[in-house]
C-alpha cells in the first residue's frame, strides 16, 4: 500500500491519545459543530464516543485511549454526510467503485462482500461499501481480528 495524504493521514496519527490530548482537542474543535459525548462499559471496558453528527464523524475512546474514528460518508440516522470527502484521501473523490478506490489504495491486507481492510503503518483503515460505493471510512488503532 502506498502511504497515505489527505485528512485521514491527521487521524491516523492521533489514534491512542487521551481524549483531553491537545491534538484531540484542536482536531474536534476543528470540525466547529455541536459535540454529544456518550458513556457506556462494554465487556468490562469503558466506552467513550464523541459524536459531531453535524460533520458525519464520531470518535471512539476505550479505556481513555483513541482507538477509532469514523467517517460517515453518506451520512446515517444519526449523522449527516462528512462534510468535505474529497479532502480525506488525496487522489480520491471517494465517488469511485471499489476498484477505483483500490486503485489509489492498494491491495487490502483482508476483504469481504462489504468492506476492505488495509495496513497502514501500526494503524488500520477499514473501507465500508453498500452498493460498490464507500459508505464510510474508518481509522483503528488495532486490528480487531488479531
Amino acid at each position: 500500500m502506498t502511504a497515505i495524504t489527505g485528512e485521514v493521514a491527521t487521524y491516523l496519527e492521533i489514534l491512542g491519545l487521551a481524549p483531553d490530548a491537545p491534538r484531540v482537542s484542536a482536531f474536534v474543535d476543528a470540525f466547529g459543530v455541536d459535540v454529544e459525548v456518550d458513556e457506556m462499559e462494554l465487556g468490562g471496558e469503558q466506552e467513550r464516543y464523541v459524536i459531531l453528527a453535524d460533520a458525519g464523524v464520531e470518535l471512539n475512546f476505550t479505556d481513555g485511549e483513541l482507538t477509532a474514528i469514523f467517517a460517515y460518508l453518506d451520512g446515517d440516522d444519526e449523522h449527516e454526510p462528512f462534510r468535505t470527502p474529497g479532502s480525506l484521501i488525496d487522489g480520491l473523490t471517494l465517488e469511485e467503485d471499489r476498484d477505483g478506490i483500490r486503485a489509489v489504495l492498494g491491495a487490502p491486507m483482508r476483504q469481504a462482500g462489504g468492506y476492505d481492510f488495509y495496513a497502514v503503518g501500526d494503524r488500520f483503515l477499514h473501507v465500508e461499501y453498500a452498493d460498490d460505493h464507500a459508505r464510510m471510512i474508518t481509522a483503528l488503532l488495532r486490528d480487531p481480528l488479531a
